[in-house]
């Protein structure tokens, strides 16, 4: 067409436009159309005539013109519908158009959205129910972001019969569905679209291909964008996709076709390039490319330009990505950064650029030896981006890598070990099943990372770290086999410790004989697994061999300091306490600020009951070397809360308890999670008196550092003095699990023996001073010649005895006098030799042990006077217990018997009713005869009453009487009538005797089962069963028989209540009746 004609106004002629000139003629053109009050059709004609000539602004003006002349036009609603849609539909297209990253446009974006909004609303004000019109707004809502009220919209009309093929609601609901990664959904809209609408442009099969892509269907994909090209040859979309597919196989599959696939690549690259080099998608791909060829420049350029060309703000993020990474690859990170983070903003879901991002924020913790910095407020840590890299790709080697390593700065161990597990659990294809990981590496960090919690898991790493380089034909660093025997070490398994040190000892040996290796590291290194080994000797108590170590460590190092440290430990520990301090002192003049030296050496004084010294040597640290030495701090508060605890005066004893808690504070300050400082304000608060918050204090700790002995302790003797002796109990216990040290065992034994003691005073229970006595026995196992052991073991029988004594009479056995007798007389052997005690000073009272010894005689007094009558009360209770035990088998023997009375007579029972049965039998069969008697009786009669009728006709001339046949025929009917009556009655009769025997036998069967069932206390009810049963059986019997008669006596009435003429025949049945009856 090319001529619009407008029909002139009041005329049949028209006025023919040319389509040429609609370039110079638009305004005349408009003008023409008002004055002649054209049809608004050819306002959108001419409209979508400049549209296709690229004439946006005249195109907008005639629909704005036709929308105004549709005001004072009538009957013309379908074309002012099209005319309102076409023109809100504009406005979404240039709202579309305006950069989002553009802030001084984003006013103008919104008034266009209201403007395609108010056009909506005219249009539905005109018919709210055109689906032009919903369409429209649903691609509104779309183009807003407003996803899920434009996909109501959009399924609301394709669920309509009339709509349910309507193209353009296919395609929103379909691009909804892809935006929401719907993939599936979105390929069935799209494919529905292809089966009614093949030849759309542009091609529908594009998307398709995208969609197959996502579903990770690439063959499909493939022949999608394929079939496209063979459709549009010049299609750049499926050129670039196609280009995408054959360079991704290229990187999987790198064999004989590497080199054709990215061959095939590039020259689908290079002809969409050239087809459309705005297309972004296209520009994007050849920056990647040019990436990997080093053209840093060109990808800078192509990403500009990507960027421009597209509104699409994840396309705009890749561009930012591109960008970031070149200025990543130059090495400068603050533009790299400003990029990604750029990137990352446009769009979060791009986990390239959060995988840079995290990368340049590691660099940054590397470089300031810090995890996190923060250059702009809102940009994430490094932790969080790569966190959000594994969230889109779970099984990612290299962040998880990463993530492990950057937890464990951060002392997230939990975090970390939860990385390196994943790592190890890493597929080695998507079609294989879970694999552990064959990077020693891996092993060896998550290994390091469970050394401090869990030394079995440790251990387990590291022994797969070294099956990985076995397997590879790799030699294992002395370094990893010195970390398995040091946790072998720890874990207290000694020779297999043993074992990896001489390993680690081979293999360093063996890499000092190299040329190539740096033999003053391996020198040290040898030199460490010495020490090692001579702490692994001091373990097994072999302390020659150590020494001997120790000596040629110091004798090839002279001043290796630790070396003289262990050797005087290991002299203090022996008792040699001057010898040990030499050491020390040795260490001194090698370093006189060693600190440890001069701990060590305060220790030592301690155990000399140098207590002075020792404080003085604590003080010297914090004095002259660190004033801040927590060690030394806790130590000086310990020696006070010693002096308070020991000093008689009270107003000493609170300034040493004063000056202890403030040296004890001060260490808190300084570390607010040193628990021996809070142990040490504990302890004072308990001495004090002030249980109920020095209580508080040692659950507290507790809870922080479940691991330290002593807290449970202390617990545990706050919880005895506050009289919570289960608690105190279950303390000592669980610090006892701990222990590996045989004395401090044997203080804890001592300790429970106590609580035990304590709380058995207080519920007055034998068995708790048993376990009391236990305990004891236990520690003075350990320690035979304490003295204060022997005075508690005797306490603890005397009181035992004194229990046992207090006890009711039927709680208290014969056994528990016994023990307690002989507990008291090893308690007067124990109390005499303590009170007579020469050397002095004990720890424990010698006036109570004397006073003690004297009471122990009272109470062995009272125990023989208790053992006579509990010996008494027992013999009579065994008495009365055998007189009841006679009795019962008497009545017990008595329920037997009648028992086996009472079957016996049931037995005899059941024969009766057999002899019943038999009798019922007789009778039955008599009866069976005699009516087979009367039977032929009857027959007989019947044949001559027959005859008589015949003779008595022919002599009245053969004239019939009916009534006397009638009467005849009638008598002979009763007859069989009463007949099979009597045989009817006979049977029933039968039957029902048959049944009542056999109910009367299951009821004597039921009976017994019952008797078996309750009879078990041998009582009356038996008997009264049996005879209850008995009697329900003769009343049984007797109703059925009178029941018979009854029935019998109807039959007999009805039979008679139908006599006829002929008297001597029922007579003789009745007779016969009668006799029945009798029976």
């Amino acid at each position: 067409m090319s001529v619009i004609e407008i029909p002139l106004k009041n005329s049949e002629e028209v006025l023919e436009v040319s389509l040429s000139d609609l370039h110079e003629n638009s305004n005349e053109i408009l003008s023409i159309l008002h004055q002649e009050e054209a049809p608004l059709a050819l306002y959108l004609n001419f409209a979508l005539e400049y549209y296709k000539r690229g004439m946006f602004n005249e195109f907008e003006l005639f629909l704005q013109q036709g929308s105004k002349a549709a005001l004072v036009t009538a009957n013309q609603h379908k074309q002012q519908l099209l005319i309102l849609n076409c023109l809100a539909s504009y406005q979404i297209k240039k709202a579309k158009k305006i950069n989002l990253n553009d802030p001084s446009s984003q006013e103008e974006k919104k008034y266009l959205f209201e403007a395609a909004t108010s056009l909506f609303n005219a249009a539905d004000k005109i018919d709210i129910r055109e689906t032009i019109s919903w369409i429209g707004k649903g691609i509104l809502l779309l183009t807003k972001g407003q996803l899920d009220r434009a996909n109501n919209i959009f399924k609301t009309i394709i669920e309509s019969t009339e709509n349910a093929n309507n193209i353009p609601a296919l395609l929103g609901k379909a691009c909804i569905s892809f935006i929401n990664k719907d993939y599936k959904g979105a390929l069935a809209c799209y494919q529905r679209v292809l089966r009614y609408a093949p030849d759309l442009k542009p091609n529908v099969r594009i998307p398709i291909g995208l969609c197959f892509y996502a579903l990770g269907n690439i063959k499909m994909a493939r022949t999608a964008f394929e079939r496209v090209l063979k459709m549009e040859p010049d299609n750049a979309d499926a050129l670039i996709y196609l280009s995408i597919i054959d360079l991704n196989k290229a990187k999987e599959v790198k064999n004989e076709t590497f080199l054709e696939n990215i061959s095939k690549g590039r020259e689908k690259l290079k002809k969409a390039y050239q087809l459309n080099y705005k297309n972004p998608v296209v520009a994007l791909q050849l920056a990647d490319y040019c990436f990997n060829k080093n053209e840093y420049e060109k990808v800078k350029l192509l990403a500009n330009l990507a960027y421009t060309n597209t509104n699409v703000p994840a396309l705009q993020a890749v561009a930012y990505y591109n960008i970031g990474r070149v200025h990543q690859a130059t090495k400068n990170y603050e533009k790299a950064y400003k990029a990604f983070a750029q990137a990352v903003r446009l769009d979060p879901n791009n986990i390239l650029a959060q995988f840079g991002m995290g990368q340049m924020f590691f660099y940054k913790s590397t470089i300031s030896n810090i995890v996190f910095i923060y250059v702009y407020d809102e940009t994430p840590s490094a932790c969080e981006c790569f966190e959000k890299v594994l969230a889109a790709d779970p099984n990612n080697y290299d962040v998880l890598k990463i993530l492990g390593c950057l937890y464990s700065k951060l002392r997230n161990y939990q975090k970390a070990i939860d990385c390196y597990d994943r790592i190890s659990r890493i597929p080695k294809s998507k079609n294989d099943e879970l694999n552990e990981s064959n990077d020693y590496e891996v092993w060896i960090d998550k290994a390091k990372l469970l050394e401090q919690n869990d030394t079995k898991a440790a251990l387990n790493a590291y022994e797969k770290a070294v099956k990985i380089l076995e397997d590879t034909n790799e030699r294992v660093p002395p370094e990893l086999w010195n970390n398995i025997a040091v946790l072998y070490h720890m874990d207290g398994d000694l020779n297999m410790a043993e074992q990896m040190y001489h390993k680690a000892y081979t293999e360093c040996s063996e890499k000092m004989n190299l040329s190539e290796v740096d033999k003053e590291y391996y020198d040290g290194l040898e030199t460490s697994i010495s020490y090692n080994v001579s702490r692994l000797y001091e373990a097994q108590k072999e302390t020659l061999k150590a020494n001997k170590i120790y000596n040629q460590i110091i004798k090839n190092h002279p001043r290796y300091i630790d070396a003289y440290l262990r050797l005087g430990a290991i002299e203090i520990e022996q008792g040699n306490y001057k010898k040990g301090i030499g050491y020390y002192k040795k260490v001194l003049d090698f370093d006189p600020k060693n600190v440890d030296a001069y701990s060590l050496m305060g220790y030592a004084q301690g155990l000399m009951n140098q207590i002075k010294l020792s404080r003085k040597t604590y003080e010297k640290i914090l004095k002259d070397i660190d004033r801040y030495d927590l060690y030394a701090l806790c130590a000086v508060g310990n020696i006070h809360l010693i002096a308070g605890r020991n000093s008689q005066n009270k107003q000493d004893k609170e300034i040493f308890y004063k000056r202890a808690v403030e040296l004890f504070d001060k260490a808190i300050i300084l570390d607010n999670q040193n628990i021996y400082a809070v142990n040490g304000i504990a302890i004072a608060l308990a001495e004090r008196g002030y249980t109920d918050v020095a209580q508080n204090l040692f659950i507290q700790i507790r809870e922080v550092k479940s691991s330290v002995e002593a807290i449970w302790v202390n617990l545990g003797h706050i919880y005895v003095e506050l009289g919570q002796y289960q608690s105190a109990i279950n303390n000592y216990e669980n610090c006892l699990k701990k222990l590996t040290n045989i004395t401090e065992i044997g203080y804890i034994y001592q300790c429970l023996a106590k609580a035990y003691f304590a709380q058995a005073k207080v519920e007055k229970k034998v068995n708790l001073m048993n376990k009391a006595e236990y305990y004891i026995q236990k520690s003075f196992f350990i320690k035979p010649k304490d003295k204060s052991l022997q005075f508690d073991l005797a306490l603890i029988k005397q009181e035992f005895a004194q229990l046992v004594i207090d006890q009711p009479s039927e709680i208290r056995t014969i056994d528990n006098l016994k023990k307690a007798l002989n507990g008291l007389a090893i308690s007067k052997k124990y109390f005499t030799a303590l009170k007579n005690v020469k050397t002095k000073p004990v720890n424990y009272d010698i006036s109570i042990a004397s006073r003690r010894e004297e009471h122990n005689e009272t109470v062995r007094k009272a125990v023989l006077q208790k053992l006579e009558e509990q010996e008494d009360l027992e013999k009579k209770k065994r008495e009365r217990m055998n007189n009841i035990r006679i009795q019962r088998e008497k009545e017990m023997k008595e329920r037997e018997l009648k028992k086996e009375e009472e079957l016996r007579k049931a037995i005899e029972e059941e024969k009766r009713i057999e002899r019943q049965r038999e009798e019922l039998a007789l009778r039955l069969e008599k009866e069976r005869e005699e009516e087979s008697l009367i039977e032929e009786q009857l027959k007989e009669k019947k044949k001559s009453t027959t005859s008589k009728s015949k003779s008595h006709n022919n002599n009245n001339n053969n004239f019939i009487n009916d009534e006397e046949d009638d009467n005849m025929d009638y008598d002979d009917s009763e007859d069989e009538k009463k007949m099979k009556k009597k045989r009817k009655r006979n049977k029933r009769k039968h039957d029902r005797d048959e049944s009542d025997s056999e109910k009367n036998y299951d009821s004597e069967n039921n009976y017994s089962d019952k008797e078996d069932d309750l009879n078990f206390d041998g009582g009356n009810s038996d008997e009264e069963n049996i005879r209850s049963i008995k009697k329900r059986k003769k009343y049984a019997l007797s109703k059925d028989i009178i029941s018979d008669e009854d029935e019998d006596d109807d039959d007999d009435e009805v039979i008679a209540g139908s006599k006829s003429n002929n008297s001597s025949r029922n007579k003789i049945i009745e007779d016969e009746d009668d006799n029945y009856d009798e029976e």
